[in-house]
């Protein structure tokens, strides 16, 4: 206003029938056209109207200049309309029309045609169609969210003033809101005399759900009733969560009555919940809201769950209480604070909060906690009696991996003055040693806290009390820290008081601040001028570990005394932050690296970093140092332009950092490197020399030298220019490649090498559990290559150059060889044994080699007692050890020479087989399941005569002089061993042979037949040849089940074997024939089976003395045993030892006489009871030995002779089975 309006057009007829034609009217802003016929004047409610081929041309601030309220209205931004366009028909009468049209506007387009009817005056029908394509809702309703909308809906309904009734339909073919447009979408409803129901249906992709409800706006109250159906829904996708992938189901329900939220009554109802976040599910079934109010206006809200319950009671208002509370809290910090503007009404509340398990929630939306199950937080608001309590109990929570343990908070506070105080039962870091408790009070009240932290641990080393004020007034805070102290790194530091700290707008002020241990100081102290404002941090003496232990490097032992300065200037503005800090003596573990500068200084307002050409480490003559700038300004072309400069510089410097895969590194390097460019795009270039290198290959075990070399670095290459590598034996290798990187980032080693001989492997038995020995070869190809993170290793068409030996300890997840015992061979069953997980090393070997027999090749089975097969051979093997360090091999070995040492661990010697030309180790995979099939000989010389019993040794002295020559001669005896199967279940056979047959035919020949086909037999003189080149007397029963109890049968065996022996060394040396010595030894299971389930597997030794008197009518015998192994209780000892002893008297009563008179004590370990049993007493006995009752009547020699041919001859035919 004021306005201008030009009005044309042509007009004619009279007033019952006129005619108006290219009507025009304008006001600056809005321009209306068309044109006009009415038929009926003057009566207007009959007169025919028809407006056709109208347009409307205008924009929002036309618009408002008609509705200036607009303008005011904060829910919708009219002035986004700045195009509206409208053409369309106006026909019919004023009481019942039809319009239709088209808007287009910058905001979208809008096609109507309605129809109106109001019959009576009193009464208005509707009914239309309304479609909206692109229509951007959100830029007009001030809703940065909703984006545009495009729909087709059917409107139609009864205004009356008895109650209108309005029913709507719409497809939203698509609406976007946070940049995701949601298609599928259809809205049906009615709105019915103040009521209205509903049903929303959403068939989106990443959403589909069904929403029901119901609303009554008819009373004073309004009430809800709604379901809804989330069938499935995609959150991320959705972008409703920015990071993870989220997905939801869910049914919900609600019930609700009130005029808004202060009043409101009912419940909502969350159910059937499946949320999943990174395919974690949050274990939450339902969530029960329930509000409800008493007559006396008590109101009471609770919130049940299975991860936690909630419950608020009192007279509150909940639209206010954000008032209330900025009210209270304002007296606390009134500088910071404002009391409301608005009336902030009084408060009484109690709430409650009760935790079950919390896990899932916390996995789903806040990973970084855990724990919090089963605590209680209780609080109190009451304006009224200007009251705030809260408090809480947790048991047990951890946040970013920080354990708290038994966390007790108590708040207490009124208008003026808020109390608190924490304490925290146990608090633990992870990845550290370091826990203890806390315990933290303040006090807050009038712009002023107080507050005082004590820490403590077991060691003290964790301890800190840290103690404190702070006071604001006008636009200022001022701190202070008291006297307090604090532990870091195992050591006491102290913050000394006497110290301010003032702070306002664009200003900071830090005066005296004084942390000290020791002689180590770190002084704050600012230092203004002018306009400058500048805080100095001085540091004295500070120990090198104390940054290294921040920044990572704690692994490295650093050591050293840092001194300097940091200068931070006008920290508000125009921030330049200067150092020259000089750290001197470094050594990190066992390398001196020297002492490091660091100058230079960061300009805010330039985005610059500059590095003083004193910046670098500095060892006597040896430099490294870096000068140049870095600009953080992207507008600038070059924002870096430096170089690096090497004067003699050590490798050993590298130690540190290559620790675990290179070591003992020495040697200079000279040269510069020039980087200039973009960070984005850097242009390296530059050559470096290498001089007098050596370095050891901590995973091969090797040491190579480098007299010279030249590197040459770019923009994707720090290349090796073809180095010649040198052994311990002076053997060369050829290296080429280097390090391939993208602008000095993403390096990955590509590193070649080629040799006609060379050592690449030199490992001793403590440098690698895996394989260790020497290896000298020719190769086609060695490479290194991948991330820094990620080493790949693979040497390839290896061959043996000179004599080499490599040992493979072996240890089998199956059956524990390095601790077998004899008869582990016979062992049935799987070990319950567990392996160590083992950590990645992040480093993988490949080894392709053709080996020969100048190539020794030791798979040791047992390092304690020294059990391996030794063997030369050839063949085609390669060897794989992927990070984790299972190695496995693969191909065939076959052997031409070597040998196998084999153990019995329980009488502690070794035997060793020749191992058979044709032997064959095949390597499939993993080391347990290498196939063996192995054959041995172990030579020897022995008598059959001891094969024989007492009879038949009898019978052959009589049979003539050939039997008993061929039975005593000592001759060669070989026991042949077979080993079968894999490593991890070995099989392993035995068979004795004679190479001179001389003896074949003898009864002693038969019997070693006899003893070849009988397994439990077999083994029970390979045992004793083993012990002590020697057989012994056969069992003779030759019948079935002959490998039940080998394990305590073989035991007693070596038992007999060894007490004979000493009993002939005893008779020796004392001249006395009726002494002898019982040494036994048995190892045994707590099992009936024998199977190694875990049962009790022990050992038992007994060693005793016998001696006859008086002509033999007299005999004592006394011994003593221990009886040792796996415990069969908790509450027994692994060892039982009786060193009182046993004895036993047996006195012949008549000379010839078969009585005798007993007195005995006994002791011995009783597995079932768990302890020694010991027996003692006094008897008569009767005793008398034969053989059978045919020895009674006399047989003659040659009866004899062919009972125990045909015997024999009877067992071969049979195998040995009668």
């Amino acid at each position: 206003y004021p306005a201008v309006i030009t009005i044309s057009g042509n007009a004619k007829g009279t007033v019952a029938d006129i005619e108006g034609k290219n009507l025009y009217l304008n006001d600056g802003m809005t321009t209306i056209k068309g044109n006009l016929t009415m038929e009926g004047l003057p009566d207007i409610n009959n007169t025919f109207i028809y407006y056709y081929d109208g347009e409307l041309a205008t924009s929002g601030e036309g618009l408002s200049r008609y509705a200036p309220s607009l303008r005011k209205n904060e829910a919708i931004d009219i002035n986004a309309i700045t195009r509206a366009q409208f053409k369309g028909d106006f026909r019919g009468y004023i009481n019942n029309f039809v319009v239709n049209g088209t808007i287009n506007s910058n905001l979208g387009t809008i096609v109507s045609d309605v129809s109106m009817k109001m019959p009576g005056g009193n009464t208005t029908i509707f009914d239309g169609n309304v479609n909206a394509t692109e229509l951007q809702m959100g830029k007009l309703l001030r809703e940065p969210d909703l984006g545009s909308i495009t729909l087709n809906g059917d409107i139609n309904g009864l205004l009356d003033k008895n109650g209108n009734t309005i029913s709507f339909k719409s497809n939203i073919n698509k609406i976007e809101y946070r940049g995701y447009p949601y298609t599928g979408i259809v809205v049906d409803g009615k709105l019915e005399k103040e009521k209205f129901t509903g049903d929303l249906l959403i068939a989106d992709s990443n959403i589909a759900m069904g929403f029901y409800g119901e609303a009554d706006f008819s009373g004073d109250r309004i009430k809800i009733n709604a379901k809804a159906n989330l069938l499935q829904s995609n959150l991320t996708a959705l972008k409703l969560v920015n990071k993870d992938q989220v997905n939801l189901v869910a049914d919900f329900d609600l019930d609700w009555e009130g005029t808004g939220i202060d009043d409101f009554t009912g419940y909502a109802k969350l159910y059937n919940i499946d949320l999943r976040r990174n395919n974690n599910r949050l274990d939450l079934d339902s969530v029960y809201i329930l509000a409800t109010e008493t007559a006396d206006g008590i109101k009471q809200m609770s919130v049940n769950s299975n991860a936690f319950t909630a419950k608020m009671e009192g007279k509150y208002q909940l639209s206010t209480l954000p008032l209330s509370m900025q009210y209270y809290v304002a007296g606390y910090v009134p500088n910071y604070i404002k009391t409301p503007d608005k009336a902030a009404p009084e408060q009484d509340i109690n709430f409650t909060i009760i935790t079950h398990d919390l896990d899932s929630l916390f996995g789903v939306l806040a990973p970084a906690f855990s724990g919090f199950n089963n605590a209680i937080v209780k609080g109190n608001l009451n304006t009224i009696n200007q009251q705030l309590t809260l408090n809480a109990d947790i048991p047990h929570g951890v946040v970013n991996g920080i354990s708290f343990s038994n966390t007790s908070i108590v708040s207490k506070g009124n208008f003026k003055t808020l109390t608190l105080t924490a304490d925290v039962g146990r608090v633990s870091f992870p990845d550290t040693s370091m826990n203890g408790t806390i315990k933290l009070n303040t006090t807050l009240g009038s712009d002023k806290i107080a507050f005082d932290i004590t820490t403590t641990s077991r060691n003290a080393f964790g301890d800190a009390t840290i103690k404190g004020q702070a006071i604001a007034y006008g636009d200022t805070l001022e701190a202070n820290f008291l006297p307090s102290e604090f532990y870091m790194n195992k050591k006491k530091w102290d913050i000394a008081g006497g110290n301010k700290i003032i702070f306002t707008d664009g200003f900071l002020s830090v005066n005296d601040l004084l942390i000290k241990s020791g002689n180590e100081r770190i002084n704050v102290q600012s230092d203004n001028n002018g306009l400058q404002q500048r805080i100095v941090i001085q540091i004295s003496e500070l120990d090198a570990s104390e940054i290294a232990d921040v920044s990572g490097f704690s692994e490295f032992d650093t050591k050293g005394s840092i001194n300097g300065s940091i200068k931070v200037d006008n920290i508000f503005t125009a921030l330049k932050i200067t150092s020259d800090i000089k750290a001197t003596g470094v050594v990190m573990g066992n390398d001196t690296i020297g002492n490091i500068n660091v100058a230079g200084y960061y300009d805010d307002s330039k985005k610059l970093v500059v590095m003083e050409p004193t910046t670098g480490i500095f060892y006597h003559d040896r430099t490294l140092t870096l000068t140049g700038k870095l600009s953080f300004d992207n507008s600038s072309s070059q924002n870096i332009d430096a170089e690096l400069n090497l004067h003699n510089t050590r490798l050993s410097l590298l130690n540190p950092l290559l620790a675990g895969y290179v070591s003992n590194i020495s040697g200079t390097l000279d040269g510069k490197i020039v980087i200039k460019g973009t960070s984005d795009a850097p242009d390296v270039n530059g050559r470096v020399m290498l001089n007098d290198a050596k370095l050891h290959i901590d995973f091969l075990g090797t040491e190579y030298e480098i007299p010279k070399g030249s590197i040459t670095v770019n923009n994707s290459l720090i290349d090796l220019e073809d180095i010649k590598v040198y052994d311990r034996f002076k053997n060369t290798a050829s290296i080429s490649g280097g390090i391939r990187h993208k602008n000095l980032g993403n390096m990955s080693l590509n590193i070649r090498a080629t040799s006609p001989k060379f050592e690449v492997i030199d490992l001793k038995s403590n440098e690698s559990e895996l394989f260790y020995g020497n290896l000298v070869a020719s190769f086609e190809s060695l490479s290194v290559t991948g991330p820094f993170d990620n080493i790949n290793m693979r040497i390839t068409k290896a061959k043996p150059a000179q004599k080499s030996h490599l040992y493979l300890p072996i240890s089998t997840s199956s059956n524990e060889l390095g601790a077998y015992s004899y008869i582990s061979f016979k062992q049935y069953g799987d070990s319950n044994k567990t392996i160590a997980k083992k950590e990645a090393s992040k480093l993988s070997i490949y080894i392709d080699a053709a080996l020969t027999p100048m190539a020794e090749i030791t798979m040791i089975m047992d390092p304690s007692t020294g059990d391996a097969i030794n063997a030369k051979g050839s063949g085609n093997i390669s060897m794989e050890i992927p990070p984790n360090n299972d190695i496995r091999m693969y191909g065939n070995y076959a052997i031409s020479s070597g040998n196998y040492t084999f153990t019995l661990p329980q009488l502690f010697f070794k035997r060793k087989f020749l191992l058979q030309e044709g032997s064959l180790i095949q390597f499939a995979g993993p080391i347990d399941n290498t196939q063996l099939s192995v054959y041995g000989i172990y030579k020897t010389k022995a008598r059959l005569y001891d094969l024989l019993d007492g009879k038949e040794k009898a019978l052959i002295e009589d049979l003539g002089q050939r039997e008993a020559t061929q039975a005593k001669i000592a001759r060669d005896v070989d026991v042949i061993l077979n080993m079968r199967g894999s490593l991890g279940t070995p099989e392993l056979d035995f068979k004795i042979e004679l190479p001179d047959q001389s003896a074949s035919g003898t009864i002693a020949y038969k019997k070693l037949e006899l003893v070849n086909q009988n397994e439990r037999e077999r083994f029970n003189q390979v045992a004793s040849l083993l012990l002590v080149n020697a057989f012994i007397p056969a069992e003779g029963n030759f019948g079935g089940g002959a490998s039940a109890g080998v394990v305590n049968n073989i035991s007693d065996i070596f038992s007999g074997t060894a007490s004979s022996q000493l009993t002939n060394l005893v008779n020796k040396l004392t001249g006395n024939d009726n002494i002898s010595i019982n040494l036994k030894y048995q190892n045994y299971s707590f099992n009936e089976t024998g199977a190694s389930d875990g049962s009790a597997t022990r050992s038992a030794l007994s060693l005793g003395y016998s001696q006859s008197l008086f002509k033999d009518r007299l005999t004592v015998e006394v011994g003593s045993s221990v009886d040792w192994g796996k415990p069969t209780s908790n509450n027994s000892s692994s060892s039982n030892f009786n060193p009182v002893g046993d004895f036993r008297l047996q006195y012949l009563i008549k000379e010839g006489s078969n009585f005798r008179g007993n007195i005995f004590r006994t002791s011995s370990y009783d597995v079932l009871a768990d302890q020694n049993i010991t027996r003692g007493g006094f008897g008569l006995s009767y005793r008398k030995s034969f053989d059978s009752f045919r020895d009674l009547f006399g047989k003659t020699t040659e009866e004899r002779r062919k009972e125990v041919e045909e015997k024999l001859n009877d067992s071969t035919a049979t195998g040995g089975t009668q």
